[in-house]
C-alpha cells in the first residue's frame, strides 16, 4: 500500500493579493488529490478526469467546493458566541480526541469527500475561552485575605455549615448531661439569689447586700440576667443560659478562625474547644465565665470583621463589647491586650502606623465605656470591688505553688497548648503578620495560670483557662488545617485524633468538676421546716444554697457563713473574728439554728462540731453523707421543738 506525505505550503507574503491568499489558504485546508495510480493501489475506481480528461470540469468542482467552503467559514465567523463566562474557573475537561485512524484511511476520506473536510472543525470564535486559574496566595499574605471563586464559597457555605452544627450538638450533649445531674453550687446559688436581690431594689428600693464591693463582676450585669431566666425556669433555665453563651462563643470562634486561617482551620478549632473539659462544665454552670467568654469572642469578631467602609462602626462595637464583658467580670481585662493586638494586625492594606491608630482607637472605645459605666453609673462601691477582687487581690482559697498551677493548666487545656505550639513554628513558614498572630493568640492560653501562679492560688482555675484557650484555639486549627493541606488523603486522620483526645481527656474532667460538692437536696429538705419554726441569727456553711432555695422563707433571715465572722466579747470587751468568733457564739447561745458542712472552709468543721457538742442546750436534729468520708452535713439547733425526735441519721 503507497502512502503520500503532504507538502508543507509556506506563509503567502503579505503582498500577495486577498484573492491568491484566500485560494493559498484553501489549499491548506483541503488535502491534494490522489492520483489515478495511487486509487488503483487503494482499490478505489479512477476519477472522471482520468477517462474523459476534462480540465473545466475538474475546475468547475474546485470552485464549488471552494465556494461553498468559504460561505461555511464565514457563517460560522459571524454566528455569535454562546453565552458563558468570559473565564473557566478550576480543571476544565479536555476537547474529545478524534477516533485514530491510519494513513491510509484518512487519505481515503479526505479524497472522497472534501467538502466536509471544510466544515468539520470547531467552531472558530473572535475571542477564544481560555482557562485560567487563580494565582496562589505567597507566604506573607494572610489566609483571610485569599479571594474565593463561586464553586469554592458555595462549598465553604453548604458542607462547614452542616459540619458546624453537627459540632454544636455534641458539645451541647456533653453540657446537658451535667444540667441535671447536680444541685447549685456556691457560687450559681450566690449570684443567682444576688441577681433576685438586685431586681428587688430595683423595682421596689429594697436594701441589699453591698454586693459591689466582693463580687468579681457587677452585680447588676450577669446576676439581674441569670435571676430573670431563673424566675421562669428555675436553675435547670439558668444553665441553658450558660450553655447558649458557650455554643455562640464555638460559633464565633469557628467564624473568627475562618476569616483568619481557612474553613477547615476554622472546624478544627471548633471542634477542639467544643469537647474540652473545662468548656463542658461552663455550659452548664450559672456564673459569670459564659457571658465574659461569649462577650469576649463576640468583641474579637467584631474586630476581624472590621474591615472596609464599615470598619469603624464595626471597631466601635468591638470596643463596647468588650467594655461589658469586662464590667460582667472583671478578670476579663486580662485579655483585652490580646483583643487590640488582634485590631492591630488585621488592618487590611495599612500602615504600621494605621495599624497602631486602629489599636488606639479600640482602646478609646473601651476605655471610654468603662470610665463612664464606673464613675458615673457605679460609684465608689464599684472601684472598691474592682479594687478587692481582682487588681490588688490578695493570695486565698486553695494554695498552691506556681508548678502545681502550671500542671492543673496543662491536665486541663493542654492538648490545645502543643498544638498551638506546633500552630506558631508552621506560622514561620508565611509572613510576619501571620507569625504576630499566632504568637499573640498563644499567649493569651498562658495569662490565667500565670495570673494564678502568681497569687498561689487554684480557686476557679478551671474557669479561667477557658478564657484563654478560646483564642489559642484559633492557632491549634490553624495547625490541624495545615496537616489536611499536606495530605488530603490521611490529614483529616489528625485532626480526629486531636478531637478524640479532648474527648477522651474532657469527659472525665467535666464529671470530676462536677462531684466536687456534694448534693444538697436532702439538707434543704431537712433544714426548712427547723428555720421556718426557728428566729435566727442561724450558722449555715451553706448560707448562699439555702438562701437561694428558700428565697421567700429566709429573706428576712440573719445567715451567718463560714468564711468571715465578728463577735464582741462582752466579758472580755474585745472583738473576736475567725474561729474563736464561732466557738464563742456558739458557747454563749447567739445562735438558734447551725448548720455545717465539711466541704465548706474544712478548718472551722472540727472546732465547731465539737463546741456544738460541748455547750449545753445544742441538740443535733440531723446527719447528712456529704461524700466526705466520716464529716457528714450537720443540723444543730439550740433549745427544744415539739416535733423533735433526735438526729435522724
Amino acid at each position: 500500500m503507497t502512502t503520500t506525505t503532504r507538502p508543507t505550503t509556506p506563509e503567502p507574503p503579505a503582498t500577495a493579493p486577498p484573492a491568491t491568499r484566500r485560494r493559498r489558504r484553501n489549499a491548506w485546508i483541503l488535502p491534494p488529490p490522489a492520483s489515478n495510480e495511487e486509487k488503483r493501489a487503494n482499490g478505489s475506481q479512477p476519477t472522471a478526469d482520468a477517462t474523459n480528461g476534462s480540465a473545466d470540469t475538474i475546475d468547475r468542482d474546485f470552485a464549488s467546493a471552494q465556494q461553498a467552503g468559504l460561505t461555511a467559514i464565514i457563517r460560522l465567523a459571524e454566528a455569535k458566541a454562546p453565552p458563558g463566562p468570559l473565564f473557566l474557573i478550576g480543571p476544565r475537561a479536555p476537547w474529545p480526541k478524534p477516533p485514530a485512524s491510519t494513513p491510509d484511511q484518512a487519505v481515503s476520506a479526505t479524497a472522497a469527500q472534501p467538502v466536509q473536510v471544510i466544515v468539520a472543525p470547531t467552531p472558530v470564535m473572535d475571542r477564544p475561552v481560555v482557562g485560567v486559574h487563580p494565582s496562589p496566595v505567597t507566604s506573607g499574605r494572610l489566609p483571610a485575605t485569599r479571594a474565593h471563586t463561586s464553586r469554592e464559597r458555595k462549598s465553604a457555605w453548604h458542607e462547614p455549615r452542616v459540619l458546624l452544627l453537627c459540632i454544636l450538638v455534641v458539645q451541647a450533649a456533653l453540657a446537658l448531661r451535667l444540667v441535671w445531674s447536680n444541685t447549685a453550687f456556691m457560687d450559681e446559688a450566690l449570684y443567682l439569689w444576688a441577681g433576685h436581690m438586685e431586681i428587688a431594689h430595683l423595682l421596689n428600693g429594697s436594701t441589699i447586700p453591698a454586693f459591689s464591693t466582693y463580687f468579681s463582676g457587677a452585680p447588676v450585669i450577669y446576676p439581674v440576667v441569670g435571676a430573670i431566666a431563673d424566675a421562669y425556669g428555675g436553675l435547670v433555665l439558668t444553665r441553658l443560659l450558660s450553655m447558649a453563651f458557650m455554643l455562640a462563643s464555638t460559633a464565633l470562634l469557628y467564624a473568627a478562625t475562618g476569616r483568619l486561617f481557612g474553613r477547615k482551620a476554622a472546624l478544627a478549632a471548633a471542634s477542639v474547644f467544643a469537647v474540652l473539659g473545662p468548656v463542658q462544665v461552663l455550659g452548664a454552670f450559672a456564673t459569670f465565665d459564659s457571658m465574659s467568654i461569649f462577650l469576649l469572642a463576640l468583641s474579637s469578631w467584631l474586630v476581624i470583621r472590621a474591615q472596609g467602609p464599615l470598619s469603624e462602626p464595626f471597631l466601635l462595637a468591638a470596643g463596647l463589647v468588650m467594655a461589658l464583658a469586662d464590667a460582667a467580670k472583671y478578670a476579663s481585662v486580662l485579655w483585652d491586650p490580646v483583643i487590640i493586638i488582634l485590631a492591630a494586625l488585621t488592618a487590611s492594606h495599612a500602615s504600621l502606623l494605621r495599624s497602631a491608630l486602629r489599636g488606639v482607637r479600640l482602646i478609646g472605645y473601651t476605655l471610654g465605656a468603662l470610665a463612664i459605666a464606673a464613675f458615673q453609673l457605679g460609684g465608689h462601691a464599684y472601684v472598691r470591688g474592682i479594687l478587692f477582687t481582682t487588681l490588688l487581690r490578695r493570695a486565698g482559697g486553695t494554695p498552691a505553688s506556681t508548678l502545681t498551677v502550671f500542671e492543673s493548666s496543662f491536665n486541663w487545656v493542654g492538648i490545645v497548648f502543643v498544638l498551638a505550639v506546633i500552630g506558631l513554628g508552621i506560622s514561620f513558614s508565611e509572613g510576619i503578620r501571620t507569625r504576630l498572630l499566632c504568637s499573640t493568640l498563644l499567649v493569651a492560653i498562658l495569662l490565667a495560670p500565670a495570673e494564678q501562679a502568681r497569687i498561689h492560688i487554684l480557686t476557679s482555675l478551671h474557669k479561667h483557662v477557658v478564657f484563654g484557650v478560646w483564642f489559642a484555639a484559633m492557632v491549634a486549627g490553624y495547625a490541624l488545617g495545615r496537616a489536611t493541606e499536606v495530605n488530603k488523603a490521611q490529614g483529616w486522620r489528625v485532626v480526629a485524633a486531636a478531637v478524640g483526645i479532648s474527648a477522651f481527656l474532657g469527659i472525665p474532667q467535666a464529671n470530676a468538676i462536677y462531684r466536687q460538692w456534694p448534693s444538697s437536696s436532702e439538707m434543704i429538705s431537712d433544714i426548712a421546716p427547723v428555720l421556718a419554726k426557728t428566729h435566727c441569727p442561724c450558722l449555715v456553711t451553706e448560707n448562699n444554697v439555702v438562701n437561694y432555695y428558700l428565697l421567700r422563707q429566709t429573706i428576712s433571715d440573719k445567715f451567718i457563713g463560714a468564711f468571715s465572722f465578728y463577735y464582741w466579747d462582752g466579758p472580755e470587751s474585745r472583738v473576736l473574728h475567725g474561729l474563736p468568733a464561732y466557738t464563742k457564739a456558739i458557747a454563749s447561745h447567739y445562735f438558734r439554728v447551725v448548720e455545717v458542712d465539711p466541704n465548706e472552709n474544712p478548718a472551722i468543721y472540727g472546732p465547731v462540731t465539737r463546741a456544738l457538742a460541748a455547750a449545753d442546750g445544742w441538740r443535733l436534729i440531723d446527719r447528712i453523707p456529704s461524700g466526705t468520708p466520716r464529716k457528714p452535713f450537720e443540723i444543730w439547733r439550740y433549745g427544744r421543738l415539739r416535733s423533735d425526735s433526735g438526729p435522724r441519721h
